[in-house]
């Protein structure tokens, strides 16, 4: 017998495309006002997601879903309004389907995170704000929390 066939394949798990889904920002602060206040940080709202998709075989589509808004505390003047899917394509290769779950919605999102983050921190700054740095998000917690609210139900 040849070495590769008395081998065993491993697990394994593969990104086989990234690809910005939807990116909208509505500046709602230019050009009516002219100066970003220095003496005041505004208030950012992040609220962000992870999903996974079967495609066909062992291919999945994982996405990072968001929206960031941006607004100063002291009149509510709102900044922005930014909405935002980045996704990967994933090849899973001889992962148990008990397994499957956790490394779609933690392993595969973690890969695909700090692109969001850039494109993210890119694009307000491009638009005439401070950018943004989305804080790093666990999305181990993130998953067991979703776990916990769908156990409940």
């Amino acid at each position: 017998m040849a070495k590769e066939e008395t081998q065993e394949k491993k697990p394994s798990v593969n990104i086989l495309n990234q690809h910005l889904k939807e990116l909208k920002l509505d500046n709602l602060f230019f050009p009516e006002n002219t100066m970003l206040s220095l003496t005041e940080r505004p208030i950012v709202n992040v609220d962000l997601s992870a999903t996974a998709n079967a495609l066909e075989n062992d291919l999945f589509e994982v996405q990072i879903s968001g929206k960031i808004d941006a607004e100063y505390s002291e009149n509510k003047q709102k900044l922005f309004d930014l909405t935002f899917s980045y996704g990967g394509i994933f090849k899973m290769i001889d992962i148990p389907e008990a397994e499957k779950e956790v490394l779609l919605l933690v392993y595969c999102p973690s890969i695909l995170f700090p692109f969001i983050r850039r494109i993210v921190a890119d694009v307000t700054s491009d638009s005439g704000f401070p950018a943004v740095m989305i804080d790093m998000i666990d999305f181990g917690k993130l998953y067991q929390d979703n776990l916990t609210k769908r156990n409940k139900k």
